[in-house]
């Protein structure tokens, strides 16, 4: 391993920032090189929690001691013995021994993102490991948080099985949906996919029972009424106690194409089938709409 220093970055960057570092502070490249910590990570512990705050040369450029690469190496100790970022800055200052009382941020953050790949929310489990990137090293992060979490998904794949009743993916069939009795069961609410499932599932704005159809009818793809789960829907709906079949597909041409072939099929059991409203979205502005959503508007006005 190479232990020079990497003095690269005080070029062009002034005579006092050369001179600190003839006198052995470190540029924030360095410390990241011998610690592991990336600048990122350092600038977010310095702003957010004040654990390292370096010294600044005139014109705005970290330089830390080695005592400041001293304190990273401890932080980093605490780190990996699970206790949160936000927790550490008091062991720091006034040492203790570790205790199970001490928040162990690792385990909320495992557990945030299980949730989130459970439901299928991208926005929440990108927004999580985005704030897991600034706040730890790379290492600390795979070791605490990415491994675990991988090995748990692993595990949790080896269990998943298709629900026999809807096609929803659950490690039990019927699935936990189909399984609650507080579910509306006279109205079953009709998807592409299991992720739209969920979207609908964290909106909570339907307590109905859900049907997977696995996609939509493409014949360009060769994709016909015999590839999607269209035969088990028609059984649950003429199998009695269901009053309407909710449409919730896709604004698309397959998607429209497959919700007409649905009602066309439904139309001599004696349900109501219905679709989701299209048209001007919450808080949309008719300038910056398309001709169809805004023709999909006009059709479906209704008096006020």
């Amino acid at each position: 391993m190479n232990d020079k220093t990497d003095s690269s970055a005080q070029e062009d960057l002034g005579a006092d920032f050369k001179k600190a570092l003839d006198e052995g502070w470190l540029p924030i490249r360095e410390v990241a090189r011998q610690t592991g910590v990336n600048a990122i990570t350092l600038r977010a512990w310095e702003r957010r929690y004040g654990l390292v705050v370096p010294q600044r040369t005139p014109k705005g450029h970290r330089l830390y001691s080695a005592e400041h690469v001293q304190r990273i190496m401890a932080i980093l100790t605490w780190l990996n013995r699970g206790v949160a970022v936000s927790q550490v800055k008091p062991l720091l200052d006034a040492p203790q021994a570790f205790t199970e009382t001490v928040e162990n941020d690792w385990q909320r953050l495992h557990q945030t993102l299980l949730s989130a790949v459970t439901s299928l929310n991208e926005r929440a489990l990108d927004d999580s490991v985005n704030q897991a990137i600034a706040l730890y090293p790379p290492r600390t992060l795979c070791e605490q948080l990415l491994m675990p979490l991988a090995r748990a998904l692993s595990e949790a794949a080896d269990r998943i099985v298709v629900c026999r009743e809807c096609g929803n993916l659950d490690t039990a069939s019927p699935c936990t949906i189909c399984a609650d009795p507080r579910r509306d069961a006279s109205l079953i609410c009709v998807v592409e996919q299991v992720g739209d499932l969920w979207a609908l599932e964290r909106a909570g704005v339907i307590n109905a029972r859900y049907h997977v159809l696995g996609g939509t009818l493409s014949p360009l793809d060769g994709v016909g009424p015999e590839d999607l789960n269209i035969a088990r829907l028609m059984e649950r709906a003429r199998a009695g106690g269901v009053t309407e079949v909710l449409l919730a597909l896709n604004a698309t041409v397959e998607g429209q194409t497959t919700a007409h072939y649905i009602s066309a099929e439904l139309e001599s059991a004696g349900l109501t089938v219905s679709r989701l409203a299209h048209g001007v979205p919450v808080g949309g502005e008719l300038d910056y709409l398309d001709e169809g959503t805004l023709a999909a508007a006009i059709k479906s006005r209704r008096p006020v």
